[in-house]
């Protein structure tokens, strides 16, 4: 995975609202080659590729559920007076714990990657036997695309 980030150039900041995650804006292309990517190796145990369709201003939930890892994320979508940007507001829940982010600003042809660390809770696997508190990485690529309402 390190590679790959390396080879795209793939940077991710810190989220203020919470010290285990972080994010990157794409360019399409970019986040289209992350999706190759990550459906051709073996360690990300749950795919999902869910869509939503929002009008402007309301709110949509997406959950993900997967054994013992739970993700919701619901999101708001505001198109910029510019017609050129949108503002996202998001509200992450996992497990237990969550957070938001109030406003994180895209282009219309950016996508947002942000990665979530987590300690795995799974005993059954052999690895986790050995260290229970090892961190897992779940990754969620939001993209959006912006349609007329007509």
């Amino acid at each position: 995975m390190r590679d790959f980030f390396e080879r795209e150039d793939i940077k991710l900041a810190p989220v203020r609202s919470n010290p285990n995650t972080w994010y990157a804006k794409l360019d399409l292309d970019k986040a289209e080659r992350f999706t190759e990517f990550a459906h051709t190796i073996d360690d990300p145990e749950h795919r999902s590729s869910p869509g939503l369709m929002l009008q402007e201003g309301k709110e949509g939930v997406i959950g993900i559920c997967g054994g013992a890892e739970v993700v919701a994320l619901a999101l708001v979508a505001t198109v910029l007076d510019d017609s050129k940007g949108i503002e996202l507001s998001f509200s992450f829940l996992h497990g237990q714990s969550g957070f938001e982010i109030p406003s994180l600003r895209v282009k219309i042809d950016e996508a947002v990657l942000f990665r979530l660390v987590t300690t795995a809770a799974n005993k059954d696997r052999a690895d986790d036997e050995n260290n229970p508190d090892r961190e897992n990485s779940i990754f969620v690529l939001i993209r959006t695309k912006l349609k007329s309402p007509t």
